[in-house]
């Protein structure tokens, strides 16, 4: 036989409220993080032109022909010092050398089960693609949206990386602070996807 089960008043209240509770969160918006493509990829520009002019090719070559004269730090640092160059030598433009960086943090922005909330764009820059990233556009009209700027650093595979959030009207919201940290590509999008995502620590 079948028994009936009855729902009483208090019941009905906590199933009303695990239905709202539900219903907010379905309609929470997913975090949106734009690449800001006009600093990354200028940025990257910067950073070559003055490794190309700042640097003493032969001390780095003397260093590198005769490693076992230097202490390993000095080493190591001459030798990101030449694959930097040579990284910087490898484009006719340079500043592609910052589209790649940002391409490589979508690529594990993608990977990355910790992101899985979490859209993202790269917001192309006019002067650089022709063009700027129309959904990019649109989801910085649409609402608001996390900054990312990153630190292109020649030869090296740690860059720094800075992020603050943005309002639809284009402002930073009072409650706002940037937020900064370095790290490999799959670092940064790990980092970035804390913060967004408020698995982090709430900084007042």
């Amino acid at each position: 036989m079948w028994s009936r089960v009855g729902v009483g008043a208090g019941s009905l209240v906590v199933l009303l409220g695990c239905a709202v509770l539900r219903t907010a969160i379905a309609a929470e918006p997913k975090p949106i993080v734009i690449l800001a493509s006009i600093y990354n990829v200028d940025f990257a520009e910067a950073s070559c032109s003055h490794l190309l002019n700042a640097v003493d090719i032969k001390n780095i070559t003397r260093v590198l022909n005769n490693a076992s004269d230097y202490e390993p730090e000095d080493v190591n640092f001459n030798k990101q010092l030449s694959d930097g160059i040579s990284e910087c030598k490898s484009v006719k433009d340079r500043r592609e050398l910052g589209r790649r960086l940002e391409n490589n943090i979508m690529d594990q922005l993608a990977v990355n089960t910790r992101c899985s909330s979490v859209s993202a764009y790269i917001e192309g820059y006019d002067k650089f693609d022709g063009k700027f990233n129309a959904a990019a556009m649109q989801a910085e009209e649409g609402s608001g949206y996390w900054s990312l700027m990153v630190d292109y650093a020649p030869g090296s595979k740690v860059h720094g990386w800075s992020l603050f959030p943005v309002n639809a009207s284009g402002t930073t919201p009072s409650d706002g602070r940037l937020i900064s940290g370095e790290g490999t590509v799959s670092q940064i999008a790990e980092q970035v996807c804390i913060v967004v995502t408020r698995h982090g620590a709430s900084i007042r």
